[in-house]
């Protein structure tokens, strides 16, 4: 509904709005273009013309759905404390805008993960195996001694091809629809 929630906000049809921003999606979590950018990009390419207030209205729309995406439940924060106190490794890999970033030293996970691997800096993202490479180089571990945790498809297929311990999660605080189970072979918490 965020993107939903945009569209309103600069007078779009919703459907056309979402289908034109999912076609920068790859430009985004590469870090080659900006969100307040493809903001823009999308509205003249609907003939609009939003004013600026609008537009920065959007992007803070998106920055605080980030924000709020950065503030865990609390049993994730109790479980990633917990890996902490018994000395685990704990690395993230994002498929991501530049918001998160930017909002991520302010985070409530920013002390809890070692290493964040934000697609946006570093110009790739999951399932590109050199993701999952240098997340595993940067905590000095082979990717066979990893869990590998995900609430999508697509990055555990790519994450266990490189022989980590691929994981899904199904939690509707994630995602609103589950995955089916029968579409994933591998382990579900």
């Amino acid at each position: 509904p965020m993107m939903v929630e945009v569209a309103a906000l600069v007078s779009a049809d919703k459907d056309r709005f979402i289908s034109l921003w999912n076609g920068y999606s790859d430009e985004l979590f590469t870090g080659n273009r900006e969100v307040k950018e493809c903001i823009d990009f999308v509205c003249k390419e609907m003939g609009l013309a939003p004013v600026e207030g609008r537009l920065a209205d959007a992007y803070k729309i998106m920055t605080d759905r980030v924000r709020l995406k950065l503030d865990p439940p609390a049993d994730t924060l109790t479980f990633l404390s917990y890996l902490n106190t018994r000395n685990y490794l704990i690395g993230l890999i994002s498929n991501c805008s530049n918001e998160v970033p930017v909002l991520w030293e302010d985070s409530r996970l920013a002390p809890m993960i070692e290493k964040p691997v934000f697609s946006c800096s570093v110009g790739l993202k999951k399932p590109d195996p050199r993701i999952y490479l240098l997340a595993t180089g940067q905590l000095g571990v082979k990717p066979g001694e990893c869990f590998f945790v995900d609430d999508n498809l697509e990055p555990l297929e790519g994450a266990a091809k490189l022989g980590m311990s691929a994981v899904l999660i199904q939690d509707s605080r994630l995602n609103k629809t589950l995955i089916d189970a029968d579409a994933w072979s591998g382990h579900i918490i």
